[in-house]
């Protein structure tokens, strides 16, 4: 059977979440208490899924005979297991866990092997039927947000395990060692991954680093560094100042007051406040630096983004918001050349005002209510973007012509009409 891109990387995420439930669940239960294994810190262990994907890919020939598709995910087991291996020992310069034994290994293929052969004869397609049953489109924003979700887990994972490498060889200059990496990530979320990875592989344990973690839980200040909380918090900001400039501007210049909002519940604009994070993390290292390295990387950083955010907008929700085709200087109608002027002068007026100001701040909120509200915030824009990308969706589809009669198309036609999209949204270009 074909899958598409999007299919295969939800089955990735199911059965890694699966396989790690499965492990966390062995390991604790042996333990007497729980464990979150993986090098994640999220609920994944993606060398299960990877294991199932690849089954689906290369031995599809092979469903029809159980034997000979319980000898080739042996196989891919094998050759798995030991490529994830080898790579985490390069990047850790440990093993975190131990085959020496043949009958050990033997044992633990076989019972891969077999779970696998299960997991494709029997729930494999349960799973794809219900994939089915999701909207395409939301199907398709869902994946992308875990994607997100994933790289970040990812990054910051990698950033904990080279510095876990690190320490083993400079046992002596540990705190030395984590100085920039608390700067990037802030030193709560560092040390709350560290001490998980620590927990779930005890190889690695090292009482000075235990130490170090803990010290580094005790900090008072809410959001310090470059962290999940502070991130969240600038986007938030950066959406809704976006948004209030946006619209105060064009009142200003045409005289008419009109919506400038990328959801439809409160002034917000995602690509404000995506920009907002993106200056944050990108250029906040040239913050000490001339003036002029700060424009130039806000000129060319605030351009590609406003490009890419204008394909992405017309190829997943079928909508440009904008297009300067009328004025001098433009690239395709997505980016001109004022902007990008604008760009790079709102870089420097980031950096250097704006961010020290609002991050101050924020670090002055209690930590626990700091915690609640930047919860609060995640959940509501996650929330609020869905519902705004899928009426979007149906809007384009009966601005197109194109009938709509399922229950979720009539719902969206009902609560949200092409009157109140054309008030949210009344420069969206619709194909």
């Amino acid at each position: 059977m074909h899958y598409t891109g999007y299919e295969l990387f939800a089955f990735f995420l199911i059965y890694s979440f699966l396989g790690w439930a499965v492990e966390v669940l062995i390991v604790s239960l042996r333990k007497g208490y729980f464990v979150n294994r993986g090098m994640l810190n999220g609920p994944l262990c993606p060398v299960y899924g990877l294991s199932i994907i690849l089954s689906l890919q290369f031995l599809e020939a092979a469903n029809a005979n159980p034997f000979a598709l319980f000898v080739g995910n042996a196989v891919l087991a094998t050759v798995v297991e030991y490529i994830d291996g080898g790579l985490l020992r390069r990047i850790i310069g440990r093993r975190l866990w131990n085959y020496d034994s043949p009958r050990f290994y033997i044992t633990f293929a076989f019972a891969y092997s077999g779970a696998s052969v299960l997991v494709i004869s029997l729930l494999q397609p349960l799973v794809y039927t219900v994939s089915q049953m999701i909207p395409h489109l939301l199907f398709c924003i869902i994946l992308w947000i875990l994607f997100a979700l994933l790289m970040v887990d990812g990054v910051a994972s990698f950033v904990v395990a080279f510095h876990i490498r690190k320490q083993s060889r400079l046992e002596l200059k540990v705190t030395e060692g984590l100085s920039n990496t608390k700067k990037i990530m802030g030193q709560r979320f560092f040390a709350r991954l560290q001490k998980r990875i620590h927990k779930a592989f005890p190889e690695l344990e090292n009482a000075k680093l235990e130490v170090i973690a803990v010290k580094a839980l005790d900090q008072k200040k809410f959001a310090e560094g470059i962290c999940f909380e502070k991130l969240v918090w600038m986007f938030f900001i950066s959406a809704l100042a976006g948004d209030l400039i946006e619209t105060v501007f064009v009142w200003v210049k045409s005289g008419k007051l009109m919506s400038r909002s990328s959801l439809i519940y409160g002034p917000f604009s995602v690509v404000w406040g995506l920009g907002g994070i993106i200056a944050t993390v990108m250029l906040h290292r040239l913050i000490d630096k001339n003036d002029i390295y700060i424009f130039l990387g806000g000129f060319f950083l605030g351009s590609t983004y406003e490009y890419s955010c204008s394909v992405f907008t017309e190829k997943v929700l079928g909508a440009r918001f904008w297009d300067y085709s009328g004025m001098p200087f433009n690239l395709d109608g997505r980016v001109n050349l004022l902007y990008c002027l604008f760009w790079g002068l709102l870089a420097i007026v980031w950096l250097k005002v704006i961010y020290p100001f609002v991050s101050n701040y924020i670090g002055k909120i209690p930590r626990v209510l700091g915690e609640v509200l930047t919860w609060c915030i995640v959940v509501f824009i996650v929330l609020n973007a869905l519902v705004s990308a899928m009426a979007l969706y149906y809007y384009s589809l009966r601005m197109a012509g194109i009938s709509v009669n399922g229950k979720v198309e009539m719902f969206f036609s009902i609560y949200y009409p092409d009157t109140l999209m054309k008030m949210i949204y009344p420069n969206a270009v619709l194909p």
